[in-house]
């Protein structure tokens, strides 16, 4: 079949040590090196800065001299717990800084997504915003349209 390579690395979920979606894929770097060896991209892709094969993609491309493209989507750590959101704030001031000072380009999805992504160090000149959600000023329901149970009143 043709198509795009797909690689299985075993990783190990530390979601329930941590309380956060976490995993560590030990043989990644390894088996991300072999695969660009094998393929000889032109570019690589990064899937935003949190996952881990977005810090080997910036590794490899630092290595290899390839441009790196970095999609952002990010949401408010406002509602996480302390811990969680103190170990966010660090892992996106190191890891996530380093991914998007590697990035030739930076994918925002949203215009407030690019504000923080620049605030993390991403180059303003390099960052676009390319909105993946619904407009909503474009896009709305008509007025009369009741989304919803409808609710009754008793006048009692």
């Amino acid at each position: 079949m043709h198509g795009i390579p797909t690689r299985i690395v075993p990783a190990v979920s530390l979601a329930q040590l941590v309380n956060a979606q976490v995993a560590l894929a030990p043989g990644l770097l390894g088996a991300a090196r072999r695969l660009v060896e094998e393929l000889r991209p032109q570019v690589l892709h990064a899937t935003s800065v949190h996952f881990q094969g977005s810090r080997a993609a910036a590794l490899l491309a630092r290595r290899r001299r390839l441009p790196l493209v970095t999609t952002g989507h990010v949401a408010s750590m406002s509602q996480l717990p302390l811990a969680t959101r103190t170990a966010t704030t660090l892992y996106e001031h190191t890891a996530g800084r380093f991914i998007l000072r590697t990035s030739s380009r930076v994918i925002a999805v949203s215009e407030s997504v690019a504000t923080h992504l620049r605030q993390l160090g991403a180059p303003a000149d390099r960052t676009v915003v390319v909105h993946n959600g619904v407009d909503h000023h474009r896009f709305h329901p008509r007025p009369e349209i009741s989304i919803g149970p409808k609710s009754s009143s008793s006048g009692g």
